[in-house]
């Protein structure tokens, strides 16, 4: 197919104001605008990154950027060997409210639910890529591969200055108070998780979680052999004085998955001079609490335990992406070395390549320069994604959102709410129906992120899920 080159007068992109959105993004809006208005239309090849450089006056990695963009949001489609394409047909949630004749697809357009079932502008917990400083992190494994400790195993527990890097950070983001030998680093929170289980219970031993609650918590307990308890999580947390002979408890206080619910200090307090009293351990969850929207980032369990009852784990992936591989355990001191030990033979612990350059970006202020650039763009979108929610305030009310990558939307009346995710996401929202957290007590919902995409790709999804709730509610 010949290519149809870009050959309207373009917008050149002034230099930005401070408190603007980056150059990316603007491009981005301007290349957006172009397929909207039906000046390239469905299944067009745009032109080339150098090209687009050259036109917009600005760099290759610029155009890189805006292009990932609409790649994530779905307008666009890279092609292996061929270019990038305008998707065909563009997904529902990205058209404007009058439909340029360029972009009505056949039939009225029969939307072509397999062609947008990839797309989830709305998925919970996804955080934005787009941002994130991949040539600064490339540099840093290059670096790491012709260090010293690139090509080699880790030690059990972790590179002594990842651990060191890693206390560090969650001492400056969560206000954590531990040594580098209490640090153990991990692949994944999951897996930590699960060592976690297998370490501290044995079968037959009351594990308590909270209802509702992420349900991959539920097979890791079980695989331990532990008699698992739900137990109703309300706006200020959990009262576990309400049961007996509990050996652990599992927790999100400062950002529960799903309901976004913050423990208050003194629920927080009391839930660790119960675990001091009956001798039960605290798994602390703690997952993208550091991306605080509103006000000053609550203190971990952690931080706030004094009889060392406390197990924090803790990942990069909402902090960073989802892909990298990287997490963490702070344990008490008495359980350092074992935990460590355990980690190590159970092949948990990630290459040392990827803790020696996780170690430089935090050392070199890379980790904080990144939380700051992404706390104008994730308070920018979940503003966006509030606005368009506004108007299904009336069958669903919106829960808390002052940190995190997600907001929950608590249905006012029973509903079936995996119906209505599965028609939301055959148009491409990506959302999660919030009784499938539930165990004792399922309460219908859905779960939405809005991390992912631009400013511009949240507020035209919330109000495509704005038109649909309302009448999927009513029938």
């Amino acid at each position: 197919m010949a290519r149809r080159r870009i050959s309207l007068p373009l917008r050149q992109l002034t230099d930005p104001a401070e408190d603007g959105p980056p150059r990316y993004e603007r491009l981005a809006d301007e290349i957006r605008r172009l397929i909207l208005c039906g000046s390239i239309g469905p299944a067009r090849q745009i032109p080339s990154e150098r090209e687009l450089a050259r036109e917009f006056t600005v760099s290759r990695n610029t155009v890189a950027a805006a292009i990932g963009l609409l790649v994530q949001e779905g307008l666009l489609q890279r092609r292996a060997s061929s270019g990038t394409y305008v998707a065909d047909p563009i997904p529902v949630h990205l058209l404007p409210a009058e439909l340029p004749v360029a972009l009505a697809p056949p039939q009225q357009r029969a939307v072509n639910a397999a062609a947008i079932a990839t797309v989830r502008v709305l998925s919970p917990w996804v955080a934005s890529t787009e941002s994130f400083p991949r040539p600064r992190w490339a540099r840093l494994l290059a670096q790491a591969a012709s260090g010293p400790h690139g090509l080699v195993a880790p030690p059990a527990g972790g590179l002594d200055a990842t651990r060191a890097a890693i206390a560090a950070y969650v001492s400056q983001t969560r206000g954590a108070r531990c040594a580098p030998e209490q640090v153990i680093v991990l692949s994944s929170l999951r897996a930590g998780f699960d060592l976690t289980t297998r370490l501290l219970l044995s079968p037959g031993e009351v594990a308590l979680v909270e209802d509702p609650c992420d349900p991959a918590l539920l097979p890791p307990l079980r695989a331990a052999g532990a008699r698992v308890q739900s137990i109703t999580l309300d706006r200020n947390g959990i009262d576990p004085t309400r049961t007996t002979g509990a050996n652990l408890v599992v927790v999100e206080p400062t950002h529960q998955v799903p309901t976004g619910f913050s423990a208050d200090l003194r629920n927080r307090t009391a839930l660790l001079n119960w675990a001091a009293a009956t001798g039960a351990w605290v798994v602390e969850l703690d997952r993208g609490s550091e991306l605080r929207h509103e006000g000053r980032a609550l203190a971990s369990l952690q931080a706030l335990d004094q009889n060392a009852r406390v197990i924090q784990l803790g990942s990069f992936d909402h902090t960073f992406f989802s892909a990298i591989g990287l997490a963490y355990a702070i344990v008490p001191l008495s359980l350092a070395q074992g935990f460590a030990a355990a980690a190590e033979a159970a092949g948990l612990q990630p290459p040392s390549l990827l803790q020696a350059a996780l170690a430089s970006f935090i050392d070199r202020g890379h980790a904080t320069a990144h939380l700051l650039r992404l706390t104008p763009l994730y308070r920018e979108r979940r503003e966006a994604l509030l606005e368009g929610l506004r108007h299904v305030e009336h069958a669903f009310e919106i829960g808390p959102s002052q940190a995190g990558l997600h907001v929950t939307l608590f249905a006012r009346h029973p509903v079936d709410d995996v119906a209505l995710a599965a028609h939301a996401n055959r148009r491409g929202l990506g959302v999660l129906p919030l009784s499938s957290h539930g165990l004792a007590r399922p309460v219908s919902g859905l779960v939405l992120g809005y991390a992912g995409v631009s400013t511009i790709g949240v507020r035209n999804a919330a109000r495509s899920l704005a038109d649909l709730l309302p009448h999927a509610v009513a029938a």
